[in-house]
């Protein structure tokens, strides 16, 4: 049997979005304690969100997969890749999270954007696989 081309390649790293790395959810479960039921439902979507979202990273591409009802996928070449930026708010540089933004050499903006996750950890990876290929 012959092993398919994800197989093939050495996976360093899935990437999964962290709910507890978000400011916005923990905000906004302070604010809206006494409607606790809302915020509630409104953290569970969120934690489904995040669960369908993940970044994996091999030797050779970055691939990006989200949705719950309707899924993403897309797919990088470490070659391809152009710039990989953080954006981080006052809250997530305490929480040490943020956004990491993946630019390709094909597109103007970002390709691809995973929020709430070890943000320097993910860059600092893919700049140095980047280096090497």
């Amino acid at each position: 049997m012959k092993p398919s081309a994800m197989e093939a390649q050495q996976i360093y790293q899935i990437i999964k979005p962290e709910i507890w790395r978000s400011p916005g959810p923990l905000t906004m479960l302070i604010l809206l304690a006494p409607l606790l039921g809302i915020s509630l439902i409104m953290l569970l979507v969120l934690w489904i969100q995040f669960r369908c979202t993940s970044l994996t990273v091999t030797g050779e591409v970055v691939k990006f997969k989200t949705g719950v009802l309707s899924t993403r996928h897309r797919e990088l070449r470490l070659s391809d890749i152009r710039a990989v930026d953080v954006r981080q708010g006052l809250i997530q540089r305490m929480m040490d999270s943020g956004v990491v933004m993946i630019s390709s050499a094909a597109t103007a903006g970002a390709t691809i954007q995973i929020p709430s996750v070890a943000c320097w950890d993910v860059k600092l990876l893919i700049d140095g696989l980047r280096r090497e290929h």
